[in-house]
């Protein structure tokens, strides 16, 4: 008798906690967004369960993942029944859950929303400055973007790559505050070094540091494969991935896509937060 009722305790146990298991994390929250089964906000970090439903208003922008990996983006206005979003994603094939398991614990629970307005500002129009990260990691094969803040008055600039030796292996002149370079012919080195100077004033200049990647090998198919949608989530979360593997030049790129594919602050302040950490003196 006993161990029929524990046996009885322990199959509804299990059923409840089968019943209780969350179909969706948030990651990005907009605007307010309440769940009518107990009218509080959702928030970045919590999950939603099958009995959830949820009110977005007017502008409003939820980016989600489900337990699969698959991300999903709701903007649409009204109710949206979280178990309903869940069949439709359910019918969709996922290569990224291993993905999405290795950035998850990137997205805070709360993104604060402190002031980075002052980033690469007008303060800065006499001093070039990098808005690239200080030291970073790269592929042999792989095209560089370099940033950097506009010098008033300056006509020109100049970029310089050197390697290990100090030999030189690339310059050129610029007039815009962007260049993409590809290393792909480059002398290997372990190391390069990127110099960007205003042209005629060679004591105006910046520097940071390239180290050849030396982690674990990097299946850019499945990478691509798993996030191939080129939403504001995916983009970020793809940024996330390249900023664990020390790839920043590649997640910067990412943080910019997502915030010029869906310009809502939440994205904006990813890519502020990102610059914060990684680029000297901001």
């Amino acid at each position: 008798m006993t161990k029929n009722i524990f046996f009885t305790f322990g199959v509804l146990l299990s059923l409840s906690l089968l019943a209780e298991e969350h179909l969706f994390n948030v990651l990005i929250v907009n605007g307010s967004i309440k769940k009518i089964n107990n009218d509080k906000l959702v928030s970045e970090g919590e999950k939603l369960f099958q009995e959830d439903t949820i009110v977005l208003g007017k502008g409003t922008y939820l980016a989600l993942v489900h337990k699969t990996g698959i991300t999903v983006e709701v903007r649409k206005e009204g109710k949206c029944v979280v178990s309903s979003l869940a069949a439709t994603v359910n019918k969709q094939k996922s290569f990224a859950g291993g993905y999405t398991k290795f950035v998850a614990s990137s997205f805070q629970k709360k993104i604060p929303q402190k002031d980075y307005s002052t980033i690469g500002a007008v303060s800065r129009n006499i001093t070039l400055s990098l808005m690239t990260p200080e030291n970073t990691e790269v592929f042999s094969d792989q095209k560089v973007t370099v940033r950097w803040t506009k010098v008033t008055k300056a006509k020109a600039y100049i970029i310089r790559v050197h390697d290990v030796l100090k030999k030189k292996v690339y310059e050129q002149e610029i007039k815009d505050t962007v260049h993409t370079f590809s290393l792909k012919n480059f002398r290997k080195s372990k190391r390069y070094f990127v110099q960007v100077c205003e042209k005629g004033n060679p004591s105006n200049c910046d520097k940071f540091m390239m180290s050849q990647y030396n982690g674990e090998s990097i299946d850019f198919q499945n990478v691509n494969r798993a996030f191939g949608t080129e939403t504001a989530i995916d983009f970020v979360i793809k940024a996330k991935f390249y900023e664990k593997k020390g790839l920043l030049l590649q997640a910067q790129e990412f943080y910019l896509k997502a915030k010029k594919t869906e310009p809502n602050r939440a994205y904006h302040f990813l890519y502020e937060q990102f610059l914060h950490k990684y680029v000297r003196g901001i």
